[in-house]
């Protein structure tokens, strides 16, 4: 039974992510955690950007001191913004689409034992400006989120989006899916399959993952070239990072790709945790193949290899690309929220919320 006074609890911090693994992994194994709080995930994003970008671990674990186990740990990390300025967040740079506390299966703090928990963790945490949490969800692993309610939240601008994939699958076409959506795929799946036969090649390998990555990497730089937009894989650090996951037998990530007599067409790139397939990355071949809308099929494709095979959740991620809502997509808001600690801090704070401000005065005008 969780203590009202939260002195039943003890709370360490730790900057090593060696160190405190074996918890780590034990509490997100039995309990409930977002891939993106994973000690893998975390692990490759500091070998790889972190380390890079002078950020600090500062890993925060609450135990329940009566039977010794571990209840709630908080992936941090102390490191400087763009501005020089010192910041406390979840790990992210970037590429972590949620940000929550891993927990064990047992423990719901209620809003009373959340605040004196939190109040003591400030008092752990190191010396920074200011503490910023992006991509906050209400309800992550379907549990809501401790963390809103002792944080001053905003609703994030970003959305994300999941769809519950259906006990039949041909359910999923009927009550997910438009009429005119799903007339749309059986005439590209019909149009796809004139051009040979077509399949999914999953990298199941660290070899066959690399090659499917690579062909990943082509098709997005090629792409994001000709639409003159920035891309994040032309980054080394970013590259490695990704290439990691995928060879990493205790990471979530896998690859496949859709495929046409062998040549592959379109790549997804995603983590499966938890009963839960997560997209990450996606891309798919130009010229005479996009009048097929591969980017698409792979997705569908997917979905239905994930049905067969006990996934029950497809997640979108964040981002409000139409094909989401298409596809059955629901929609979910996310949060974030900003706490100064020094002068520097609240200067920023200050600055920020004046421009939240300008921006919705601007959308009523």
């Amino acid at each position: 039974m969780n203590s009202m006074t939260g002195r039943n609890y003890k709370i360490e911090v730790f900057t090593s992510l060696e160190k405190i693994a074996p918890r780590w992994m034990e509490l997100e194994h039995e309990g409930h955690a977002s891939p993106f709080q994973s000690h893998a995930w975390c692990r490759a994003l500091h070998s790889h950007i972190g380390h890079r970008r002078g950020a600090r671990p500062c890993i925060v674990v609450i135990a329940d001191t009566i039977s010794a186990k571990d209840v709630m740990l908080l992936p941090l990390m102390l490191g400087p913004d763009g501005g020089g300025r010192r910041r406390i967040s979840f790990f992210d740079f970037g590429v972590s689409d949620y940000s929550a506390p891993v927990t064990a299966a047992g423990f719901t703090p209620d809003a009373g034992l959340m605040r004196k928990l939190w109040r003591r963790i400030l008092e752990q945490l190191p010396k920074a400006d200011y503490l910023q949490f992006t991509k906050l969800p209400e309800n992550p692993g379907d549990r809501p989120n401790p963390l809103l309610n002792v944080l001053e939240t905003q609703v994030s601008t970003l959305k994300s989006y999941d769809l519950d994939l259906p006990e039949n699958w041909s359910d999923y076409h009927l009550k997910s899916l438009s009429h005119r959506m799903r007339k749309n795929l059986r005439q590209r799946w019909r149009k796809l399959k004139t051009e040979g036969k077509t399949g999914l090649l999953h990298g199941d390998t660290p070899q066959r993952a690399l090659e499917i990555f690579n062909i990943l990497l082509r098709q997005r730089q090629e792409r994001f070239a000709a639409l003159k937009r920035e891309e994040i894989l032309n980054r080394p650090e970013y590259v490695d990072f990704y290439r990691a996951l995928i060879t990493d037998p205790l990471s979530p990530g896998v690859i496949t790709a859709l495929t046409v007599d062998e040549k592959i067409i379109a790549v997804l790139y995603g983590l499966v945790y938890k009963g839960r397939y997560t997209m990450l990355l996606s891309s798919f071949e130009g010229a005479e193949w996009a009048q097929h809308s591969p980017g698409l099929l792979v997705i569908e494709a997917m979905m239905q290899w994930l049905h067969g095979n006990g996934i029950g959740v497809y997640d979108f991620t964040i981002g409000s690309e139409p094909y989401k809502r298409k596809l059955g997509g629901r929609e979910h808001n996310l949060y974030e929220c900003m706490l100064p600690f020094t002068l520097t801090g609240r200067t920023l704070g200050a600055a920020s919320s004046a421009r939240r401000g300008i921006k919705s005065l601007l959308g009523k005008i």
